[in-house]
């Protein structure tokens, strides 16, 4: 939910441009990452605080030195699931996150416009494979987030997720539906 929206050409203008930068087809303006306060309208795909949309799976992160960490996550592929988020949540259960499913691989750029929790975002490769990690993004701001590797995938999880167990680049994702 935006409260502010660009004059039509240079939403069009800002829209090409994020399109270009994010390799890939996107929603109408940036993606947008945060968390849910208030009752929303199910019927769009979007739940309550707290509650999970029904496309989940499990997935768990494999350190180099075969320490393995599970998660529940909600999967977001379609460009309205992309571009809504983790947004308006005010918190998140330390053990569930989102995983973000991009069509390709390329570079991905996240913004924490209408975020109110810290994240950990976690950029993966087509082989399952952490390729960068932004740690801590700082919520409610339109600093863009992005690592210099192509991902196909980005992991969004509580801020300091990856500090508090031993997550780093080069490990691997494995994800079951």
């Amino acid at each position: 939910m935006r409260t502010l929206r660009p004059p039509p050409l240079a939403g069009i203008a800002f829209c090409s441009l994020c399109a270009l930068c994010a390799g890939c087809s996107t929603p109408a303006a940036p993606p947008e990452h945060g968390v849910p306060s208030s009752s929303l309208d199910t019927s769009h795909g979007q739940a309550d605080e707290g509650q999970w949309l029904p496309d989940r799976g499990l997935l768990e992160v494999r350190s180099e030195a075969g320490r393995r960490t599970a998660l529940s996550v909600e999967l977001a592929s379609r460009p309205s699931e992309i571009e809504r988020g983790l947004m308006y949540r005010q918190s998140m259960p330390e053990d569930h996150g989102m995983y973000f499913i991009f069509p390709e691989e390329g570079p991905r750029i996240f913004w924490m416009k209408n975020t109110l929790i810290p994240l950990d975002m976690l950029f993966i490769d087509s082989n399952g494979l952490v390729v960068g990690i932004v740690e801590e993004a700082e919520p409610l701001t339109l600093t863009s987030r992005t690592v210099e590797a192509p991902a196909r995938y980005v992991l969004e999880v509580n801020g300091g997720w990856c500090r508090r167990h031993g997550v780093k680049r080069g490990d691997g994702v494995h994800l079951t539906r």
